[in-house]
């Protein structure tokens, strides 16, 4: 059910619908309403695994806007179509996901959006459906944004916006319900993993082994490696001054051979964009390697840099383990 809200102004309404008050259960949260007709107490020390399944919670209304989203630090702000309100990292939303924020940053520094994107489900559920979402910014339509990878990192200028408050509505065309694809017993129809919204901080170096990961889409995370496994499409948007004097330098490494046995036809290749203009083809490397450009200077320091592959290789399908991860590139560094 619908339920009308003026958060801003602290009015909540809906038409012959109980509304329970909770002042004990979360420390932020003043008004819950709860899809459910049974009554299901609140308790945020439960359902803490990404796929663990519980209470649906329409609409949420906070005491305070926050200045960003960010749940693994208990900002939630006024939002609506979340599944679940926990300390992760990332919490599950709707196809339809709402957030109102005030943060005077947004409009010098821009606006970042950090999601992660169940793929492998979303193809399990719709084979048929191509993942997008659509962004609209204070109820203006802003763009679609492809669902083609795992981490996404979805940035805006936010060229032109003078005010410090924001409504940040995100509409999918994809789900999964975990039940349905025999993940689990929960029966919820999940979206994407939301982990930030808010002022975007660009970071001077992608360097996974610093754990800087700047505002970049494309690749995957894991505990203990000095480098990122890449999927075919890669992206980092950095802001570093010694790139016009040093130039641009990028570490990777890969497994080309790995690459031939998933596609027997195809010559493992490279193609290096930087600020959306074509640079050049680089062949896939067997080993770790140095690469040094120059790119044409920025008035602003910042360099969106893009690398795009014609392979990959998916370890479980040529007998290399259990990983069904498409990897193309292990990526260590991008930076001056």
């Amino acid at each position: 059910m619908r339920i009308d809200v003026d958060a801003y102004h602290g009015a909540l309404s809906c038409e012959n619908t109980p509304i329970e008050i909770i002042t004990d259960s979360y420390k932020a949260v003043s008004k819950l309403y709860n899809k459910h007709p049974e009554r299901q107490e609140f308790d945020p020390s439960i359902n803490r695994n990404l796929h663990s399944y519980g209470p649906v919670y329409d609409f949420v209304e906070l005491n305070t806007l926050c200045d960003v989203f960010k749940p693994n630090e208990d900002k939630f702000s006024v939002f609506e179509g979340l599944k679940e309100i926990v300390k992760l990292e990332s919490v599950w939303s709707d196809r339809r996901f709402k957030v109102k924020i005030n943060n005077e940053r947004i409009k010098t520094s821009g606006l970042r959006i950090t999601l992660y994107a169940p793929l492998k489900n979303f193809k399990l559920q719709n084979p048929d459906v191509n993942p997008i979402i659509h962004l609209f910014i204070n109820k203006e339509y802003i763009a679609d944004i492809p669902i083609n990878a795992e981490n996404l990192d979805y940035y805006n200028p936010m060229t032109g916006y003078t005010d410090d408050f924001y409504e940040i509505e995100m509409v999918t065309n994809c789900h999964f319900t975990p039940k349905d694809i025999e993940l689990s017993d929960d029966i919820r129809d999940l979206s994407l993993g939301v982990r930030y919204i808010g002022d975007a901080q660009l970071e001077e170096v992608f360097h996974p082994e610093s754990g800087r990961f700047s505002i970049s889409e494309g690749y995957y995370i894991d505990a203990g490696q000095n480098f990122s496994w890449t999927e075919q499409y890669f992206s980092t948007i950095i802001r570093n001054e010694q790139i016009s004097k040093d130039g641009l330098c990028i570490q990777m490494s890969a497994f080309p051979e790995n690459c031939r046995k998933q596609f027997n036809d195809i010559e493992p290749t490279i193609q290096l964009y930087i600020n959306d203009n074509y640079i050049q083809d680089i062949p896939m490397p067997d080993s770790f390697t140095t690469y040094r450009f120059t790119p044409e200077p920025d008035d602003s320091n910042t360099y969106n840099i893009t690398l795009k592959t014609n392979s990959y290789f998916i370890p479980n399908e040529i007998e290399l383990g259990d990983d069904i991860r498409k990897l193309s590139l292990a990526l260590y560094y991008v930076g001056n």
